[in-house]
């Protein structure tokens, strides 16, 4: 192994962990601060309580987005799963006209950001009059691969419907 390969893997090996702690940080102070009794996110930590988790856990609209969000998410992840599933079975047939263009098809929603196509569909959804519910909430999440799961959409609809 050159000098430049070992100095090229020791600077990714950098890089990696530094990636990877400016990921993960927010979440550890996030979670430490989770803990602390100040209604103010300061240091040091003067008393360890879970009033936080508790006023959360209470609110009844928060617990239903909640569980609406988990309930979509099962769903859309099986339902993408065999669509994923489905798709490669067909895309390995030897000969399939117009595997390019469904490759392409298929390998879209890679390229353009969710947040775009998830605000997109909501803007056309506005347009044709659809009412915003559980359902267009799944069949939206399903149609972007289960990659946006925006709480938005989750808070704005009750069970079925919108309140």
């Amino acid at each position: 192994m050159t000098i430049v390969n070992r100095l090229t893997a020791r600077v990714l090996t950098v890089y990696f962990w530094m990636f990877i702690l400016f990921l993960f940080a927010p979440l550890a102070v996030l979670i430490i601060f989770a803990f602390n009794r100040s209604a103010v996110p300061v240091l040091p930590i003067t008393a360890l309580s879970v009033h936080w988790f508790q006023r959360a856990f209470a609110d009844t609209e928060l617990t239903g987005a909640l569980l609406r969000s988990v309930e979509i998410g099962a769903a859309t992840g099986l339902f993408a799963t065999a669509l994923g599933i489905m798709a490669s079975l067909g895309l390995s047939a030897r000969r399939l006209r117009l595997r390019a263009v469904i490759v392409a098809i298929l390998l879209l929603p890679l390229v353009v950001p969710y947040i775009s196509l998830a605000v997109g569909l909501l803007l056309v959804l506005n347009e044709l009059g659809v009412e915003i519910s559980l359902v267009v909430c799944f069949s939206g999440t399903l149609s972007l691969h289960c990659r946006s799961r925006s709480s938005s959409c989750y808070r704005g609809c009750g069970r079925w419907t919108r309140r």
